[in-house]
């Protein structure tokens, strides 16, 4: 791999927040979920929460669609971090997600895709 695609890959597994006026790197693998509150989005970490004002669209423009899926509409998950799912919820971390009807047909067919 050339030293730019090298610099892409890096870029592309990162994501960079504001918070306190400093951008703040976070692994794109480490978000578990995000929530939508009002005009927030709420970035789940295992042991961090992140609060930023984007868009849901923006945010999920930066993020590997084959990896975050939308299951809800103020949830979306990252398919790695799944542990448990059934008709009506996921479990991530314990943390229990509900699920649409409509939404856990598109995560059915998509949980057993590879994801990387």
């Amino acid at each position: 791999m050339d030293n730019k695609k090298a610099i892409t890959s890096e870029i592309q597994s990162n994501l960079f927040i504001r918070e306190n006026g400093w951008l703040t790197k976070i692994t794109i693998d480490e978000i578990e979920f995000i929530q939508t509150e009002d005009i927030n989005l709420r970035i789940h970490l295992k042991n961090k929460q992140y609060t930023l004002k984007n868009s849901v669209k923006e945010l999920m423009g930066k993020l590997p669609e084959n990896q975050f899926k939308k299951v809800h509409k103020f949830y979306i998950v990252n398919l790695k971090r799944v542990e448990t799912i059934q008709r009506d919820e996921i479990k991530i971390n314990r943390i229990r997600i509900p699920l649409t009807n409509y939404y856990y047909k598109e995560i059915s067919k998509n949980i057993n895709k590879k994801t990387n």
